[in-house]
């Protein structure tokens, strides 16, 4: 027997936009763990969903509204802990930075795909908002890292760097968006 809604175990590979808000809203927002792992599978099939960039961008932004809020209240209680931190509070620092990677590493493959060809003509917004939520989530990454006294990930450096290339190559980097 389920204990969730049926939308929740609904193939993360089949869903519409559409029934994405609905899944979301389904899952108990008092379990952030089973959310964030939740929210992984959907990151990860967003690609498979549709070849069009502009929607997968859509995807992302909906499954990322859904997502601040639990991360809003991980990264309060990890504000609020007691160092050195006890098992509940370095688990919720582990899954929102596993969230936030996830996160990161969709939006900079969505960036550099609208980098590409023709596609940097037609969606140059689209392509700069890919480009600064990368930028935006990374950064998120390091503060929860910051916040729970741990070095963080080297690679996520690279990636800042290579976002502020990706930038000044298409010259938004001094653009709002």
């Amino acid at each position: 027997m389920n204990i969730l809604p049926r939308s929740v175990y609904a193939d993360p590979h089949t869903v519409s936009p559409t029934g994405l808000t609905q899944i979301m809203d389904d899952l108990p927002q008092d379990q952030p763990l089973l959310l964030i792992d939740n929210l992984i599978q959907r990151i990860a099939a967003v690609p498979g969903n549709s070849d069009n960039l502009r929607s997968q961008l859509k995807q992302f932004e909906q499954l990322l509204v859904h997502a601040d809020s639990v991360l809003k209240r991980m990264e309060k209680l990890l504000d609020q802990a007691k160092l050195p931190l006890d098992s509940a509070n370095k688990t919720a620092a582990s899954s929102a930075d596993r969230l936030l990677k996830h996160f990161t590493e969709a939006y900079i493959v969505l960036s550099r795909g609208l980098g590409e060809k023709w596609f940097k003509l037609m969606y140059r917004r689209a392509h700069a908002l890919a480009t600064l939520r990368a930028a935006q989530l990374c950064y998120r990454r390091a503060m929860v890292a910051h916040r729970a006294y741990t070095n963080g990930s080297s690679r996520r450096w690279g990636q800042l760097q290579s976002l502020l290339a990706i930038a000044r190559e298409h010259e938004f980097a001094d653009q709002a968006v």
